[in-house]
């Protein structure tokens, strides 16, 4: 039996902080997937002072189907004025396996 190798990780861009939330851009290059479209994105979200770990799954904050996630666009309307927060973000196929998780981000 082979098992497929995980997705690649999404290209997180910074989040950049808007009147309605943080916005979360992303890019997802379709040719490094080997043309494995992913069916949900993973959004962690973790307070600047803790530990960064995805490991555990204690720091995901939502799990995104693909449509609701328009020109790869997610708003995190649940933040905190003045809190800062580091993001990272991984994608699920259709098997929902987790594939590779991107580099963490820091909001503004």
């Amino acid at each position: 039996m082979t098992v497929a190798s995980p997705l690649p990780a999404p290209k997180l861009l910074r989040p950049k902080r808007k009147i309605e939330g943080i916005e979360l851009r992303w890019q997802w290059d379709q040719k490094t997937a080997n043309a494995v479209a992913p069916t949900h994105y993973v959004v962690y979200r973790f307070l600047e002072k803790n530990a960064i770990n995805t490991s555990d799954g204690s720091g995901i904050y939502r799990i995104i189907p693909v449509e609701q996630a328009a020109n790869d666009r997610y708003v995190d309307k649940e933040v905190v004025k003045n809190q800062r927060y580091h993001y990272v973000l991984s994608a699920l196929d259709a098997q929902h396996q987790e594939g590779v998780a991107s580099k963490p981000k820091r909001s503004k």
